[in-house]
């Protein structure tokens, strides 16, 4: 709703500073909500999270009356009651700088070993740093941890320390370093030097995406900002949307719910 009024901040705290004059106390944010039971602090917190909630819907419903877009309202609701969200498992865990630094054996070793630590979370239900910090991950991928005992391991979980389990880490991690010595890798860096030598025809592919991102998709942003408003804009049409239909992942009627489709023809027109 607060998108659609084209509100800049549209975090719950924000609105309910802005909105109700209230302040959340977001210390317990960053607590351990896995423990049994909980804390007074994070019960009342929890609670506080939601208690505002009617009255600030309330508020923001009155807005976006006035403005006439109730309606587009009501889809959006009925719109995220049909949406199935999937979670896929993640592949690539480096950062750009990883990318830039590392070579392309590091790059291989470092990815791999996140990649374990995150199946391990997803086993144990945990977040991935409760598992193992990453700076011990980095420290394993990167030598500075040549010794592969769990034990030994800074911020490991205790789950993984003894036993089966430590038995099993320290036989993958060996894996990893194995399979290091033996693959062939394809990083992202050996990517990037590809893409600088790519053939004439890619080149022509991406002008044309860029023709039609200034020409066609960046007058309809800028006739959206000016009839709405910036933020509401972007909630309407994103450059992450029209990055996706240039490159052929989305298409016209993948637009929803749909008045967005209909507010964006009018605007074409």
């Amino acid at each position: 709703m607060a998108k659609l009024l084209n509100y800049e901040h549209t975090s719950l705290s924000k609105l309910l500073e802005t909105k109700l004059g209230i302040q959340l106390n977001k210390k317990q944010q960053q607590s351990n909500w896995h423990q049994r039971p909980l804390q007074k602090a994070q019960l009342k917190y929890a609670a506080d999270d939601v208690l505002y909630i009617p009255d600030l819907y309330a508020i923001l419903k009155s807005e976006i009356e006035k403005k006439g877009i109730w309606s587009w309202v009501q889809e959006e609701f009925l719109w995220l009651q049909t949406v199935k969200y999937t979670i896929e498992p993640k592949t690539n865990f480096l950062k750009p700088g990883d990318i830039r630094v590392l070579s392309p054996r590091q790059q291989y070793v470092l990815n791999e070993i996140f990649k374990l630590r995150d199946k391990l979370a997803r086993i144990k239900n945990k977040p991935a740093f409760m598992i193992m910090p990453e700076q011990t991950v980095r420290d394993i991928a990167l030598g500075r941890i040549t010794r592969y005992v769990p034990s030994e391991m800074p911020g490991l979980h205790p789950a993984f320390r003894h036993g089966k389990a430590a038995e099993e880490l320290s036989g993958n991690l060996h894996v990893i370093f194995e399979d290091a010595g033996k693959t062939n890798h394809q990083t992202q860096s050996n990517a990037r030097r590809q893409n600088d030598t790519e053939p004439q025809q890619n080149q022509k592919k991406r002008d044309m995406q860029l023709l039609l991102k200034n020409d066609f998709w960046a007058p309809i942003q800028q006739k959206l900002s000016e009839d709405y408003g910036t933020y509401t804009a972007r909630y309407l049409l994103s450059n992450g949307w029209v990055n996706k239909w240039l490159n052929g992942e989305v298409k016209w009627k993948d637009i929803q719910p749909a008045y967005k489709q209909t507010l964006l023809k009018e605007t074409c027109t």
